[in-house]
């Protein structure tokens, strides 16, 4: 099902308050100072001034982002919206607009053919959106043509290989960024990706449609798809999308990536009671950690209260976020072996760092040096075994941070977070991806104000409506 994309765009710059938002924000991007060696958004990124070094035209580039998540907890019917949010707000109010272009329900996760076909109808309105734009108001109130661009796809270590029609991360030549072949190892029945000793060739967007040239070439005359250097094949309704680099434009996922992978395997091999590692946690000293951990009140900014490690397998990512930035380093201060702190503290300063609204090409390199040591030191501390796609992935976060912006601005937590949302509005097993469909547009109406009032208490009900306190208290939402 195809969205229309315009109609929603027009909504937002209907709004006089979103709308004042965006021109100050684009003013305030346009006039600051670009002497300063610093990453301190989405505008500092070597992507979004490589669209402008390409073109004499301002485009307003967005995210586009999809994931799949079930619509109900029996049934095997899963759906797939196709989100994007604009790049053109400030941080505090950009993640709040999550807009729809697609929705695809299916009974089972989806082939690069069934997301190419997706994507298509997408392809179409992103082409006039970049061609053509839109007709709004200025500030002024005199008439403008923006246009906008697409400028990063973040999405999980799942559906990225979907969309860029590549071998997954079990496989051989797996890695999104590099072209490390990845070696068997037969204890573990899968593929790992161990330091070598001369690095590997780093992908590019070139050297991706080069691969794609070979692999079309190699699969005229077989009946047996094959793949060339981990890419099977085009995916032309995104390598067709104006300026989207089929490498670097799928920026580096740090919700799936780093906190549900690289964090939760980590503390696994700590904890687990089959681990088998120098480091490994008696149960008396899980249990302090734990106490430690549930005697914390964090700040008012931290909206959920620490869980106990018990049920670490059902935190949500916001939960892990917390442990790993904020928690764990004194809950594990005098417990933990030194050595494995001293090595676990170098991927949380890491994390620290590319998360911030500023960040320096000092702190750029040291990150990059102490990401390379702590993947360096893993492998040496937990065996080849446990050298997976996560852990590998850390050497290409700052290259990723250098190409798209900072680790929050890139963050699929907003998607995910809106996915939620979404299955909340359903109330019938009829029909479901209209019903969300429908309800988004009407909820879009609410948060853009666009809707007709007839006095100022109707208002002030309508602009309440979506704060968190009105959802928790009459609808039973509660914060992810």
């Amino acid at each position: 099902m195809s969205v229309d994309l315009k109609y929603q765009l027009k909504m937002m710059f209907d709004s006089v308050e979103i709308k004042k938002e965006i021109f100050d924000f684009i003013n305030k991007m346009d006039n600051r100072n670009n002497d300063e060696i610093a990453i301190r958004d989405i505008y500092d990124s070597e992507l979004y001034k490589k669209i402008n070094s390409d073109t004499n035209m301002k485009y307003i580039t967005y995210n586009l982002s999809t994931d799949g998540a079930p619509l109900t907890k029996s049934g095997k019917r899963g759906f797939w919206p196709l989100q994007i949010i604009l790049n053109c707000l400030p941080p505090k109010s950009r993640f709040k607009y999550s807009l729809i272009c697609g929705m695809l329900t299916c009974t089972e996760e989806p082939n690069s053919d069934l997301a190419n076909l997706y994507f298509n109808n997408f392809k179409e309105q992103a082409a006039l959106l970049y061609n053509e734009g839109i007709s709004v108001t200025d500030l002024n109130e005199q008439k403008i043509i923006i246009k906008f661009c697409p400028l990063a796809i973040p999405v999980d270590s799942v559906c990225r290989p979907i969309v860029q029609n590549r071998i997954k991360f079990n496989g051989y030549f797996g890695c999104s960024w590099c072209y490390h072949r990845g070696e068997y190892i037969k204890d573990v029945s899968g593929i790992r990706y161990g330091l070598l000793e001369i690095d590997p060739e780093i992908r590019s967007h070139a050297s991706h449609l080069k691969d794609i040239k070979i692999i079309n070439s190699k699969n005229l005359n077989l009946t047996k798809i094959i793949s060339e250097r981990g890419v099977k094949g085009d995916i032309t309704s995104i390598t067709k999308l104006p300026h989207i680099d089929m490498v670097w434009s799928f920026s580096y996922d740090y919700m799936h990536g780093l906190l549900a992978g690289v964090e939760q395997q980590i503390f696994k091999k700590w904890t687990d009671s089959k681990s088998i590692s120098n480091f490994k946690l008696t149960n008396q000293e899980i249990k302090v950690i734990n106490q430690r951990l549930l005697s914390i009140q964090p700040t008012q900014d931290i909206h959920r209260q620490p869980r106990s490690l018990k049920e670490k397998g059902n935190w949500k990512s916001a939960e892990i976020k917390s442990w790993c930035l904020i928690y764990s380093l004194p809950c594990l201060q005098g417990i933990l072996d030194d050595t494995a702190l001293k090595h676990y503290s170098l991927l949380v300063k890491s994390l620290y760092v590319l998360l911030n609204n500023n960040i320096t090409k000092e702190e750029l390199d040291q990150c990059e040096s102490d990401l390379l040591e702590f993947v360096g030191k893993y492998e040496i501390y937990y065996g080849i075994e446990n050298m997976t796609f996560n852990i590998h992935t850390l050497l290409y976060v700052v290259d990723s941070v250098k190409k798209s912006g900072p680790l929050w601005s890139n963050s699929t937590f907003p998607f995910e977070s809106n996915i939620f949302q979404l299955k909340q509005l359903l109330n019938g097993p009829n029909g479901m991806d209209k019903q969300m469909i429908r309800k988004h547009l009407q909820r879009l109406h609410f948060k853009t104000d666009t809707v007709d009032y007839s006095s100022d208490e109707i208002r002030n009900y309508c602009s309440n409506l979506y704060k968190y306190k009105t959802l928790s208290t009459h609808y039973g939402f509660w914060r992810r």
